[in-house]
């Protein structure tokens, strides 16, 4: 099973409009960014300023040392930052394009 995270824009069809990762890896990001994996509500759509407040959040406390906290035997710290430059970079588009970023599982 895995998760994708998408723009919520019908006309986007560039490429990087979307992320899909497996689910457990998902589920370890989302919970590192704050948000509540089995809350049915962040299904609606994740505000693309508050994604990105909350991404600046986990890289700065990162950057302080605290990768303890966000990291685990499954997932390193290079993955996770490079699972989160990635949802950065939907986020920004969903920014631009006044849309959410939306979670699908498959």
């Amino acid at each position: 099973m895995s998760v994708t995270f998408y723009a919520e824009n019908e006309r986007n069809r560039a490429p990087g409009a979307w992320l899909r990762l497996p689910a457990t890896l998902a589920h370890h990001l989302l919970v590192a960014l704050a948000y509540e994996p089995r809350d049915q509500v962040y299904f609606r759509g994740l505000s693309p300023h508050d994604l990105l407040a909350r991404i600046a959040s986990v890289r700065r406390q990162l950057a302080l040392g605290c990768g303890c906290e966000f990291t685990s035997t499954d997932v390193t710290q290079q993955q996770l930052l490079g699972e989160l430059a990635e949802l950065e970079k939907l986020a920004e588009q969903a920014r631009k394009g006044c849309s959410n970023v939306l979670l699908c599982n498959i």
